[in-house]
């Protein structure tokens, strides 16, 4: 770590007006622990072009680290504004850091919100699925989350592992036929 920080030092002396090396630079502070460094390093970058959306999300990163959950999410929600159009799959990124973020701070509604929000092209895909399920346990409704799992086997009807994941779901809501439905179907 200590040579990719000289590096970045190296390339920001070498090209002072781009940010990009300084949030490069700033990823690395933060894997040394040096905290405060980094977001002043982060700061710096923002400075020279705050439409940056990786430095907002680093910004994110450093302060969801430390616990200062309001901070993380003000920048996560800043890196989602400044996605440019020729990027938005990066905006999917920083939707579901958003969600996980409403999570941990007991906001599983909005949390929920957010990744309905998605396109069904996203929606879909089994990460965001999982984070949907997780919003559902937290609001007490882990059926829904099997739900989810069962409605994308019907899609997919060969992932074994979709049938698993439903099974245990169904399991924390206590539902143990449906539970034992899915083992059958993982069994098979």
């Amino acid at each position: 770590l200590v040579g990719a920080a000289h590096h970045y030092s190296l390339a920001i002396g070498l090209e002072p007006s781009s940010g990009q090396y300084r949030v490069f630079l700033a990823q690395v502070q933060i894997k040394q622990n040096a905290f405060e460094l980094a977001r002043m390093t982060l700061l710096e970058a923002l400075r020279i072009d705050s439409a940056q959306h990786e430095a907002y999300a680093c910004l994110s990163d450093l302060y969801a680290r430390q616990s200062m959950l309001d901070l993380a999410l003000s920048q996560n929600q800043k890196a989602i504004e400044h996605v440019p159009i020729t990027e938005q799959h990066k905006q999917i990124g920083y939707l579901r850091r958003k969600a996980a973020l409403l999570r941990r701070m007991n906001r599983p509604e909005e949390s929920l919100q957010t990744l309905r929000g998605l396109s069904p092209k996203y929606r879909d895909q089994i990460p965001v699925i999982e984070e949907m399920a997780m919003s559902w346990h937290l609001l007490g409704q882990p059926e829904n989350g099997a739900r989810l799992y069962e409605q994308q086997l019907i899609l997919n009807h060969t992932q074994w592992q979709l049938a698993a994941v439903a099974g245990m779901w169904w399991l924390k809501a206590g539902e143990l036929k449906n539970a034992e439905r899915h083992v059958a179907t993982v069994k098979r």
